[in-house]
């Protein structure tokens, strides 16, 4: 089960018995269905506050930037030129990026703290598939990673997503889902933003926005899953 959706399951049911205690037996069901779902209600607003509020800061392109910063600082990776490989990405409340282990083609995965404003130590990846024997065609300077540019793309889709009249009622406004590396398909520098769970629903959601932009912060893909729509539509193709 979705992580969120099992954390908004035991929230409810943490509610529905502290109401049951609080009620009494005195309360008809009819009331104390109702006093359920206001808290519930209730619950579900601050979640959403919550979100709304983790999305702003990631907004400014100062988080990206010290959260890179800080983890130039980790004493293992002064050694040597910091290269990574794939995405830096934002994503259950967290930043993750793989890097590349000096000296070789072997990749550790670290984790940001938001609160704390610390990372992880180094997580082994298990780089699995054909691409492994080309792995280290995917490895990049931190340095070519752009927190101004990241920070653009998201007031971007943020603004599309109040304005576009195809987006409105699928935008929640808040986002789950961001990053930006190395394509290296395309062989450019690539930004993603999106809004893949709302209310628990992960790729099952009936609210899913998806978007993809260049290194000048011009949307190349823009794709909807409108409220209520079984299928994805492309915006831009």
């Amino acid at each position: 089960m979705n992580k969120k959706l099992w954390a908004r399951c035991l929230m409810a049911g943490v509610l529905s018995m502290s109401l049951f205690v609080v009620a009494g037996c005195g309360e008809s069901k009819e009331d104390k269905q109702a006093r359920f779902e206001k808290a519930q209600q209730e619950a579900l607003a601050q979640d959403r506050s919550n979100n709304v509020a983790l999305t702003d800061k990631i907004s400014k392109a100062d988080t990206w930037k010290t959260a890179i910063n800080k983890l130039k600082e980790r004493g293992e990776l002064k050694t040597a030129p910091i290269q990574v490989s794939g995405d830096m990405t934002f994503d259950q409340k967290t930043f993750k990026i793989d890097v590349v282990k000096p000296g070789t083609t072997e990749l550790l995965r670290y984790q940001y703290d938001f609160e704390k404003q610390t990372w992880s130590d180094g997580a082994p990846v298990d780089v699995v598939g054909p691409g492994k024997n080309d792995i280290a065609q995917t490895f990049y300077s931190i340095d070519n990673l752009n927190p101004d540019m990241m920070a653009t793309v998201i007031e971007s889709f943020k603004k599309e997503g109040q304005s576009n009249p195809e987006l409105k009622d699928t935008y929640t406004g808040f986002i789950t889902k961001a990053g930006m590396g190395w394509g290296p398909k395309s062989q450019k520098f690539l930004y993603f933003v999106n809004q893949i769970d709302s209310e628990g629903g992960g790729l099952e959601s009936d609210k899913i926005i998806e978007a993809t932009y260049d290194e000048t912060g011009k949307a190349i893909k823009l794709k909807v899953k409108p409220k209520g729509s079984k299928d994805r539509k492309n915006l831009i193709k």
